[in-house]
């Protein structure tokens, strides 16, 4: 609301955005004009990094990620971060929904960047172009279709 209330004061006919996180809530979000607020259809931030596009940046596919992430298993048990791996294994790899927070810096690692895992996502944000229909894990997928639709096809 103070955000609605100072681009109203600042500028005529603004338009603003408001990106979350979904976190386990709904990615339903009621706008506050001229606030267009929108949340990811992932968990958070850190799952974009595994949508496929994100991946691809990177030089690798999720399918050689997992055998990645399998081997790290078996070799880091004493790991601080390794009961959280396990969790996202055992969870089916739930890469648009599990909580990464805590093993955002490990997967970069695994994958062999050492770039920062935000430095990837906004730079595969930035070179994705709308399309009409997305894969599941996909960028597009990720961000949900409020951000894309607002976003991404108006940028094309």
């Amino acid at each position: 609301n103070q955000v609605a209330s100072v681009i109203n004061s600042i500028y005529d006919s603004a338009k603003a955005y408001s990106l979350r996180d979904r976190d386990e809530g709904d990615e339903n979000i009621d706008d506050i004009s001229p606030v267009t607020r929108m949340k990811l259809s992932c968990r958070a931030a850190e799952n974009l990094l595994l949508s496929d596009e994100s991946l691809e940046k990177l030089d690798i596919n999720w399918n050689i990620l997992k055998g990645r992430i399998e081997d790290w298993l078996l070799n880091n048990q004493d790991h601080p971060h390794h009961q959280t791996m396990q969790g996202f294994r055992d969870g089916e790899y739930a890469r648009k929904t599990f909580n990464l927070k805590m093993i955002r810096n490990d997967l970069m690692g695994i994958i062999g960047s050492n770039k920062p895992w935000e430095v990837i996502v906004g730079q595969t944000i930035a070179n994705t172009s709308y399309k009409e229909t997305c894969n599941p894990n996909s960028l597009q997928d990720f961000l949900g279709e409020k951000l894309v639709s607002n976003l991404l096809e108006t940028n094309n």
